[in-house]
């Protein structure tokens, strides 16, 4: 669940922000001495852990002690958090041990689920009936421990901001963490609601789905495709009670009026070049001068580049995603002014355009002096002059920052989407920032693709509707609201409410041609359900595909087959996924070259879309493991089968591979390998 992870970690992050270090503030009491004796009714600290430490802090104002002891010895540790009324808030052990081989773990993710349970039954007997766990997502090897969250539930509703953490050690089967998040307050009843009915209808109307070009990467090409997406951000939800739209609670962060970013400072979020791509544009005919550029920026009379203003960097770039552009970067500074004033200027390397700019000044605390709209009309009067693109733009207010309830904020950010056959494109679009003190133009920003836009007969807009109730539905649950945005965490006026919103993790990205689930790189979703499951449920090798596809290294997708027989490309896909070694999913050149680098696979046995035999398989399974120049010794081996039933050259891979246990039954050398036996070797070569 990427959603309830990243509300995880976004709680953290309020813990460490409204945690005041107070080590000596509250002195040493008996408050410490009763929380020592309350962490050790909890867990287990050994009297090896001699060396101790603590701090005191306050959450919600409440006091937290936060105790750790150590084992010098072992570089072992165990921290805990106790806070005034007993509760044991937060567990940490650390073991001191770094390396985590590639291979599939002693505990499973199941076991690991039940020792959490269990540990959660020793913290408070009855927490476990106030939380709720979902299976949520594949494990990627090398696994050392996993993590879980546990969703606090009221009156069988989730409220995802609230709830218990735990990590396990997955070769151990131990808790190594734990962190509880509860907060004390009203809840909202959930009788008169609206329906579910109801909810969608409003979420129809006033928040919706909308048909738009997004982009893709094959290859390093960028590919726009048509999508459904949803028109507003996913965190905006209907109240249950009053059938309102609750926007989003974002902390609304007033940057400096005059920023202070750099040009320098910058060069982490641009590609840089390699010696030979600079070569090459430094001999390209295309690419304008440096000299050249800084004319063209200091003619720009919107960005006032005088005399007095130095060109202090000049840098060329890749204008990313599209690596053929190239742009580039100057840095103006202001000489002999120790105020902080500079501007940055990215333009198209080839024609000069302005694909960005930014103006630096000092900073500066003083209050807004224009109303959104009168702002909105002055960005407006200067993109029309300025840019050629902005013909090609709408509007759209629900891709701002909410300034509900700010007085007067320093700036504005306004976008305009660009629009390819009047349809909103992703991505694409004119970021304008207006300085709300000075009332200048304090920034530009265009990003804009030169791809060809694909058209096509796309599913209607009521159709998408059909396909994303189906499949992901509407939930009730509750969420915290606060009296307005504000910086983090100055803010402590929050209440919860009772809301309607779209249920599940996955992405809300449907193909506006098939309406199929697409995840964030426009790639189908493959959804693994009960129904794929039967097809190996009873089969010989049902446990060892069952532990390939909880670590995501088989996919048991509809259709697969476990008895028919697998291609050469597929089996190196799955040893591949078994080694832990990245490589493009889709780019079979890509895959073969990193088989070939590993010397897993030689040049001339390369056959994708042939079968493989169960020898062939051995041999690449040993290569793997790095034994190939052991194996090429046959002749110093036992063979544990009839050697007259196999080649010569692979009765070295073949033994290996029966002392390691990846072949431990009986073995057809010249037999072609299945979905089914290939996962039994796979899984054996894991688990060695």
């Amino acid at each position: 669940m990427k959603m309830k992870g990243k509300i995880c970690k976004i709680l953290v992050l309020i813990l460490l922000f409204t945690s005041i270090g107070t080590t000596m503030a509250f002195g040493q009491d008996m408050g410490l001495e009763e929380a020592i004796h309350k962490a050790k009714e909890k867990v287990n600290i050994p009297n090896q852990y001699e060396k101790f430490n603590y701090n005191v802090y306050t959450i919600s104002d409440k006091k937290i002690w936060g105790m750790n002891w150590v084992n010098e010895k072992t570089n072992e540790s165990i921290h805990v958090s106790v806070n005034e009324d007993g509760d044991m808030v937060s567990y940490r052990y650390y073991d001191g041990k770094y390396n985590k081989e590639n291979k599939i773990p002693r505990y499973s993710k199941d076991e690991a689920i039940k020792e959490a349970k269990d540990f959660i039954k020793e913290m408070d007997p009855n927490l476990l009936d106030e939380v709720k766990y979902e299976y949520d997502k594949k494990e990627k090897l090398p696994v050392r421990k996993y993590s879980m969250f546990f969703y606090r539930v009221i009156d069988d509703i989730p409220f995802y901001e609230n709830g218990i953490e735990v990590s396990v050690d997955s070769d151990t089967g131990k808790v190594i963490s734990y962190n509880k998040m509860w907060d004390t307050m009203k809840f909202p009843s959930n009788k008169n609601i609206i329906s579910e009915d109801k909810a969608k209808e409003i979420f129809k109307k006033d928040l919706g789905l909308e048909l738009v070009y997004k982009f893709k990467y094959e290859e390093d090409v960028v590919k726009p495709y048509l999508a459904y997406v949803l028109k507003y951000d996913r965190q905006n939800s209907i109240d249950a009670n009053t059938g309102k739209v609750v926007k989003a609670d974002y902390y609304y962060i007033d940057y400096p009026r005059y920023g202070n970013v750099t040009m320098k400072e910058d060069k982490a979020a641009v590609r840089s070049l390699s010696p030979e791509e600079q070569k090459a544009v430094d001999s390209s005919k295309d690419i304008m001068s440096k000299e050249k550029a800084e004319k063209i920026a200091r003619s720009i009379d919107e960005l006032n580049i005088g005399s007095e203003y130095k060109l202090e960097n000049a840098n060329i770039y890749k204008v990313y995603p599209q690596n053929e552009r190239f742009k580039w970067e100057l840095y103006f500074k202001k000489e002999e002014d120790k105020k902080y004033d500079y501007v940055n200027v990215s333009l198209d390397a080839k024609d000069g355009k302005v694909l960005s700019f930014y103006k630096g000044r000092e900073y500066t605390n003083e209050k807004g002096k224009y109303e959104k709209e009168e702002a909105k009309k002055m960005v407006e009067k200067f993109l029309e002059k300025f840019s050629i693109d902005y013909k090609n733009t709408a509007y759209k207010e629900y891709d701002e920052v909410s300034y509900e309830n700010i007085e007067m904020p320093g700036h504005y950010t306004f976008t305009y989407r660009r629009l390819v056959n009047n349809i909103p494109v992703r991505d694409n679009f004119i970021r304008v920032t207006f300085n709300n003190v000075t009332g200048e133009i304090q920034s530009y920003n265009l990003n804009w693709f030169d791809v060809k836009f694909p058209t096509g007969n796309t599913i209607s807009l009521d159709e998408a509707y059909d396909i994303m109730f189906k499949e992901m539905g509407m939930e009730l649950n509750f969420r915290r609201r606060y009296e307005k945005p504000k910086l983090m965490p100055a803010n402590k006026n929050c209440n919860v409410a009772l809301v309607y919103s779209i249920k599940g993790h996955y992405p809300v990205i449907y193909d506006g041609i098939t309406g199929k689930l697409l995840d964030y790189n426009g790639k189908p979703i493959i959804i693994e359900n009960e129904e794929n499951s039967k097809t190996i449920s009873g089969h010989k090798y049902e446990k060892e595909m069952n532990g390939l596809s909880e670590y995501g290294i088989l996919s048991i997708e509809e259709g697969f087959n476990p008895d028919s027989k697998i291609l050469q490309k597929d089996f190196l896909k799955l040893t591949l996924n078994a080694v832990g070694q990245y490589y493009k999913k889709d780019d079979m050149d890509e895959m073969y070259r990193v088989l070939m680098n590993k010397n897993i696979i030689k040049e001339e046995e390369k056959n994708p879309e042939g079968m493989v035999t169960e020898q062939e398989a051995a041999k690449f399974i040993v290569r793997a493991l790095g034994y190939e120049e052991i194996a090429k010794l046959g002749d110093i081996f036992k063979y544990p089968y009839n050697p007259n039933a196999v080649d010569e050259e692979y009765i070295g891979y073949i033994t290996i591979a029966n002392k390691l246990s990846i072949i431990k039954d009986e073995f057809k050398p010249n037999s072609d390998l299945t979905n089914g036996r290939s996962a039994y070797m796979i899984y054996n070569y894991l688990t060695r």
